[in-house]
């Protein structure tokens, strides 16, 4: 594979830019609603979108309304703006107002068991059998973690039911982005996804630009730093990566999100965290780290074998 290290290096930032995005959106959802924030997100990112388009990517622009006609190009969009916009979205941000951000980061340790099981369901397999067993162990440990967050409490609330879908829908919007559009220009793959994602929700808001003339300017700098840097990169990079590596890899790279959760966390001095917990989350990446180490063993493995 050419350019090992810059795939890696974009590889990487994808979970620093989602748990920064959790961070951030902890924040905002204490003053603006779940919806209305979501669809106000959505906006300005494919607004930004666009004029990437018009200014820098004309020629995807054209191929882009060439496609207009063609209902498979727009059915596989609608199934990934489904998965990995509107439910993933909705759920994750809505998670954030009856669970903390470092619990909803927490969340991207259920990312290998997921993962593990969409990759059994498509055929793939494992030469490794480590691999799933310390997937599993990552699993345990984040669990763990996030429950331990309660002090002791293991009542399900509803914010931890929806970061549990939230995650799988995001993870199996990962597995399916390689099958419809990883070869494909990511402006205009991802202009179309954030548009159909605008036009659903739209209903469920039309005044979703007031709110924001209601917020300070404080507020306002971190809702357009979640909306386009937070909201767009990770999937530029996502986009990228998968060119090059399975979706089970990305999955498990994601899950180190926990670690840039409390490096953001100590950074901001969001709040006071139990040394139990910080203990489980390096667990985690710990584990995480080695399902990681072994699978691109065994993908080398492979690879120099063929």
């Amino acid at each position: 594979m050419k350019n090992h290290f810059k795939v890696y290096l974009s590889l990487i930032f994808i979970p620093i830019l989602v748990s920064l995005s959790w961070i951030i959106g902890g924040d905002l959802v204490k003053v603006m609603p779940t919806v209305t924030l979501t669809i106000a997100r959505i906006a300005f990112s494919t607004v930004t979108l666009l004029i990437m388009l018009f200014l820098f990517n004309r020629k995807d622009l054209t191929n882009l309304q060439n496609r207009i006609i063609k209902l498979d190009w727009w059915k596989g969009q609608l199934i990934l703006t489904l998965t990995g916009r509107v439910l993933y979205f909705i759920l994750s941000t809505h998670a954030l107002k009856s669970i903390s951000p470092l619990q909803a980061i927490l969340f991207n340790g259920l990312l290998p068991i997921f993962g593990l099981f969409l990759a059994r369901i498509s055929g793939q397999k494992f030469k490794n059998k480590l691999i799933p067993f310390f997937s599993f162990l990552t699993s345990l440990s984040a669990i763990a973690a996030i429950f331990n967050i309660f002090s002791g409490s293991w009542i399900l609330n509803l914010g931890i039911i929806e970061m549990f879908f939230a995650v799988f829908f995001f993870s199996l919007h990962i597995s399916l982005y390689k099958k419809y559009v990883s070869s494909k220009s990511a402006t205009e793959t991802l202009f179309s996804q954030f548009l159909l994602c605008f036009l659903i929700l739209l209903p469920f808001d039309f005044d979703f630009i007031n709110p924001l003339f209601q917020i300070t300017i404080h507020d306002l700098i971190k809702f357009l730093i979640y909306s386009i840097v937070c909201n767009l990169a990770p999937f530029f990079l996502l986009h990228y990566t998968l060119k090059y590596i399975k979706p089970i890899n990305i999955q498990l790279v994601c899950t180190l999100a926990p670690i840039f959760g409390l490096f953001f966390n100590f950074l901001y001095q969001k709040s006071q965290i139990s040394n139990l917990f910080i203990y489980l989350t390096l667990l985690t990446v710990a584990l995480i780290s080695i399902t990681i180490f072994l699978d691109f063993q065994s993908t080398k493995g492979s690879t120099n074998a063929s």
